[in-house]
């Protein structure tokens, strides 16, 4: 079994290896008017009613919001692997609430696609899954958290 410390390494330098991508290929896709454009026109293909500006809007509202995400979860990665490396346990925090956050979201998703969705069940299996998955990262990175914290401040002992 790995260790905490190579485990949350292991999880910090994908992240910022995985958003890293995600941001360069969001910036590709907001440069590429073209693409953009034919994602919009299969979009009002499929819909008769659709609003093409508001739709085009929409889309590079999306990609924008995901460029954002990336370079704060490539900041948040950052202060991840400074955490461990040098034994601190507050750099680990970002990482902790956002990821938390993640999972809380995940989960009043899927509440609201087994209530609204026509056909919920393999949507709720699929975010079932990124939940129990974000769960199973989330969980050592946390007792790491809780480890370091314990040795760097340990509890004060009672003196009578």
């Amino acid at each position: 079994m790995c260790s905490l410390p190579g485990f949350g390494l292991f999880i910090g330098y994908g992240t910022l290896i995985l958003y890293s991508i995600i941001l360069i290929v969001s910036i590709g896709l907001l440069a590429d008017k073209k693409l953009v454009d034919g994602i919009v026109d299969d979009i009002a293909d499929k819909e008769n009613d659709v609003n093409i500006y508001a739709t085009t809007i929409a889309i590079r509202f999306a990609i924008v919001f995901t460029m954002i995400v990336g370079v704060i979860m490539i900041i948040v990665s950052a202060y991840l692997i400074k955490g461990i490396d040098k034994k601190r346990p507050m750099p680990l925090i970002p990482w902790l609430l956002i990821t938390f956050i993640c999972i809380v979201g995940c989960l009043i998703y899927n509440f609201v696609v087994l209530l609204t969705s026509e056909n919920p069940a393999q949507e709720f299996v699929v975010g079932m899954s990124i939940v129990v998955l974000q769960c199973a990262i989330f969980y050592p990175i946390y007792t790491l958290y809780r480890k370091m914290r314990k040795e760097k401040f340990p509890a004060p002992v009672d003196s009578i």
